[in-house]
């Protein structure tokens, strides 16, 4: 670690101070998770052959790191730490940080394969294939159809529908919206890649059939049976989605997600109005109004400004974490955010300072309540 004396006074952290959090860490995480084979490392001691851990080579280097030793060792011309990785644990957040560094980098479409290639660079991680495939920021996920919009082409030119396609998470009641620009299912496969292009791709999607719509248009009807489910397995199975269908004869399923359509809907034409607009501007009022409903309010809005801000769908966008108080009711505990934790003799942390707006507290873990996400 760096000399506290000649610690560096600007804003900016240096390249070396980032190196030596990111050791100091790691370290920490390998200490928590392999105590027993840290200690025989650090030791000189065998670690036991009926340990999985050995089947890694591992060995501990200068900064006190556990590292796999590979065919690679011998690669002179490699960087060090892709002859001898990082060895993490599956599981702790450490190692769920960096594989949503690594996700976020590859703007969620890279896939399993090439997420791990990457990582392989500097980390081994156990299981690491299944730690990959379990990153989904948001696992279920609701899709449907508005009725259609009308934009201008041009002068001469007739207009066109597009269609307005909201996909809900259905854990965090927030949602993404799409413009879908035809009714066929390869246009609609376009707005499914645009939307987990941005949050990620979901274990689950569910939709309706197109039978289970309640006094819609006809030919909403017809745009949603005019998608091949079929097709639509196959090409998201690739992705690892399962894509799950409304039973027929039942719209009450999906009606978390019917809400969000028809308030959509709404803040779409109250932006609108009577005015014509071409393509372009359509995505921008979709984006706004996508912005408009992941801002409201789930929880109580007190009139006391004192209190702290309501739960939105938008601090599911941000890690945070909600503080249990046994004599208010639960839409009312406060937000906060975790700013330090206090690991006990055993490695396991029990305790950890949140900060709840203002102020800042100390609260046992029993008391704290993590959002519903896993980023």
């Amino acid at each position: 670690m760096r000399n506290r004396d000649n610690r560096n006074e600007s804003m900016q952290l240096l390249p070396e101070e980032l190196k030596d959090a990111e050791g100091e860490i790691v370290r920490l995480e390998q200490r928590n998770a392999f105590c027993d084979e840290y200690t025989a490392l650090s030791s000189g001691k065998p670690i036991p052959k009926k340990n999985q851990f050995i089947k890694l080579n591992p060995c501990i280097d200068d900064d006190r790191v556990i590292r796999g030793v590979g065919q690679l060792k011998f690669a002179g011309f490699l960087p060090y730490d892709t002859r001898f990785p990082i060895i993490l644990p599956r599981g702790h957040w450490v190692t769920k940080l960096i594989v949503k560094h690594y996700h976020e980098r590859g703007n969620h479409a890279t896939g399993v394969n090439v997420t791990l290639c990457q990582m392989s660079e500097r980390f081994w991680i156990i299981a690491a294939l299944e730690e990959i495939r379990d990153f989904r920021r948001f696992a279920e996920t609701a899709v449907d159809f508005a009725r259609p919009f009308h934009t201008v082409q041009g002068r001469g030119k007739p207009r066109q529908k597009r269609w307005l396609c909201p996909f809900t998470f259905l854990e965090t009641q927030a949602v993404y919206l799409e413009m879908v620009w035809g009714p066929d299912t390869d246009t609609f496969l376009n707005a499914f890649a645009s939307f987990t292009s941005r949050p990620g791709v979901p274990k689950e999607v569910t939709s309706d059939r197109g039978t289970n719509f309640v006094c819609a248009e006809d030919e909403l009807k017809k745009l949603v049976r005019q998608l091949d489910r079929q097709q639509l397995q196959d090409k998201t199975v690739e992705l690892g989605v399962t894509w799950r269908f409304n039973s027929p004869a039942a719209p009450h399923f999906g009606g978390a997600h019917e809400i969000m359509v028809k308030a959509a809907t709404k803040a779409t034409y109250a932006i609108l109005g009577e005015r014509d607009v071409n393509d372009e501007e359509l995505i921008t009022v979709f984006t706004g109004v996508e912005s408009l409903l992941n801002s409201r309010p789930l929880t109580y809005q007190s009139s006391d400004p004192r209190d702290d801000v309501p739960l939105t769908p938008n601090h599911f966008l941000y890690v945070q974490i909600l503080e249990i108080q046994a004599d208010t009711p639960r839409g009312r505990w406060p937000l906060g955010r975790i700013v330090e934790v206090y690991p006990g003799r055993d490695g396991h942390t029990r305790v950890a300072k949140v900060a709840c707006g203002v102020k800042t507290v100390m609260r046992p873990i029993n008391k704290l309540v993590p959002l519903g996400i896993n980023c």
